[in-house]
């Protein structure tokens, strides 16, 4: 494998997995809505100064730690905890705000105030802060990067910052061309169906928080222990009746 293929390979895998709905996208469409275009990209810079760093810290032998079973119990319960709160602003607080603003060249210029919720974040710091609350992300990076890591680092630095420029122009492509088309159609996003997708996205990330705390009481050993107890009192209570 030359660094060609390894900068191809790294673009087409970073592409699979930034296509895919998640919370960084979810935030992406919502908050695109609201302040143009350029949402997009300034994601997706946070989000590559963090895989830049955990890159950095595979290849030192972060994975070994990421592996651990209680890492791994601890991402996801914090993880879930986050993306809860995240689907509650968008159910409860911003769907019910006014719909979209028409101009979004305006709304893009307007300063975040701080101290307002997630929303009011610095797009690149919630490029770093939404991809910290994906356990899915980080194991992903162990599960899959930490091979491709090592292929390109048979040809040293340079091996790894090609794939680390094909992984982040495949996600700097995708978020850039949501962010393009939902832009072009922001005439469609205002009133009831503006606020009926915020709900969405909201339900979406509450349903990913459950999937990652179902994971983390799994890992606890909990759920077993729970069914055998359910199942043991539905006996029981079969046996009186």
């Amino acid at each position: 494998m030359n660094l060609l293929q390894i900068f191809g390979q790294s673009f087409l895998v970073g592409l699979s997995g930034a296509v895919a709905p998640g919370p960084l996208l979810t935030y992406n469409i919502q908050l695109t809505c609201k302040k143009g275009f350029w949402i997009g990209p300034k994601l997706i810079l946070g989000h590559a100064f963090l895989e830049a760093g955990l890159i950095l810290g595979l290849i030192w032998g972060l994975g070994r730690f990421l592996q651990l079973s209680l890492t791994r119990i601890a991402i996801s319960f914090l993880g879930g905890v986050m993306l809860i709160w995240m689907g509650y602003d968008l159910i409860f607080k911003e769907s019910r705000k006014a719909s979209a603003p028409a101009n979004h060249e305006i709304a893009a210029t307007l300063e975040p105030t701080p101290g307002k919720g997630l929303t009011e974040l610095n797009p690149v710091l919630a490029g770093v802060v939404i991809s910290l609350s994906n356990p899915y992300w980080l194991m992903w990076w162990v599960m899959v990067g930490l091979t491709l890591i090592t292929q390109a680092f048979r040809y040293g630095w340079v091996g790894v910052g090609c794939f680390f420029c094909g992984h982040f122009l495949s996600d700097l492509g995708w978020y850039s061309f949501v962010s393009g088309v939902m832009v072009k159609s922001r005439r469609l996003l205002t009133g009831r169906f503006y606020r009926w997708l915020l709900c969405g996205c909201g339900l979406f990330l509450i349903y990913l928080a459950l999937a990652f705390i179902y994971d983390a009481l799994k890992l606890l050993g909990f759920l077993p222990w729970f069914f055998e107890r359910t199942i043991d009192l539905f006996q029981k209570v079969v046996k009186f009746v």
